[in-house]
């Protein structure tokens, strides 16, 4: 589908770019590097550890983001 501002699709594809580059630095890289490397359980689990800030922050943020305000209604 083309969009119907030309000039939209170009910094939308620089930022499809940009997304898939960090998905692979943070997905990929630890894990070729862990094949590469030879790298045993407790190396595994420090890549492993790296995604707890995500799991733990992300659900609480969203919930207090979400959350209305006193005297707000639904």
């Amino acid at each position: 589908m083309r969009s119907r501002v030309p000039s939209f699709s170009k910094p939308r594809s620089w930022l499809d770019g940009s997304l898939l580059t960090s998905q692979v630095t943070i997905l990929a890289l630890p894990l070729t590097a862990i094949t590469l490397l030879g790298a045993g359980p407790a190396d595994r689990l420090v890549v492993a550890f790296g995604w707890v800030p995500y799991l733990v922050a992300g659900p609480l943020a969203g919930a207090t983001v979400d959350r209305p305000r006193a005297g707000e209604s639904c």
